[in-house]
């Protein structure tokens, strides 16, 4: 029967024949809720009758309806969940030096989240979000051992923390974990002592029992 389009600082007028009418707001303007329909009467001196404010509120005064729109909520955004973070890994020597061959996999529970092959000289770059993980070396370089997992954790901010080592050698500064691949031949070495003394020991009673028999031989020429 009629519309328009409200506008600042302005009512708006119509002429109505006396009878029964709603008011019915097809879009609210930004930042406030639509009002359900208002239900109202205009007689024949154009006084206004509200009939049914159904929920809303709007006030009725001689020939004049006022109708208020509620504020929208606001809804409070969402917390950001923490973003993935720089984390810098190096896999390196006794000396300090970047070894090439590591296959190294960066473990959640039982599921892979990364992994690479170490290169010589360089350290690798991940971004991981904060949580606990596991550095697994699957494969070693030629002539290392791997180390056994060790389990790590990462902050909001990148920060590394090793909780638990696991016999192993690995350092964390900042946001940068540094492992160190024992040699094999280290372990070869550390296994020789005994075999030395195993051989010192079994020399030694070979000695005395050719000793004791040749003494054994003397006597008996002697007499």
């Amino acid at each position: 029967m009629a519309s328009w389009v409200s506008e600042a600082g302005k009512t708006h007028t119509l002429k109505l024949k006396p009878g029964h009418y709603i008011f019915h707001e097809a879009v609210a303007p930004g930042g406030y809720l639509a009002v359900t329909d208002i239900h109202f009467s205009v007689d024949e001196t154009g006084q206004v009758t509200v009939t049914d404010v159904n929920g809303n509120t709007a006030v009725a005064e001689g020939n004049k309806l006022t109708v208020t729109d509620q504020t929208k909520p606001v809804t409070p955004p969402s917390p950001e969940e923490p973003g993935a973070q720089e984390v810098h890994f190096s896999k390196v020597n006794v000396g300090g030096e970047e070894i090439a061959g590591a296959e190294i996999h960066i473990k959640q529970g039982d599921t892979v989240v990364a992994s690479w092959v170490s290169e010589a000289g360089k350290t690798h770059t991940l971004k991981l979000k904060p949580g606990h993980y596991i550095f697994h070396e699957a494969v070693a370089p030629g002539g290392y051992l791997a180390v056994t997992d060790i389990h790590f954790s990462v902050d909001e901010t990148g920060q590394v923390t090793v909780t638990d080592v696991n016999g192993n050698t690995a350092v964390a500064e900042g946001n940068k974990l540094t492992v160190t691949d024992q040699s094999a031949d280290k372990d070869k070495q550390d296994k020789l002592p005994n075999t030395g003394e195993t051989t010192g020991t079994y020399l030694s009673i070979l000695g005395m029992i050719t000793a004791v028999f040749a003494s054994l031989l003397y006597r008996s020429k002697k007499k």
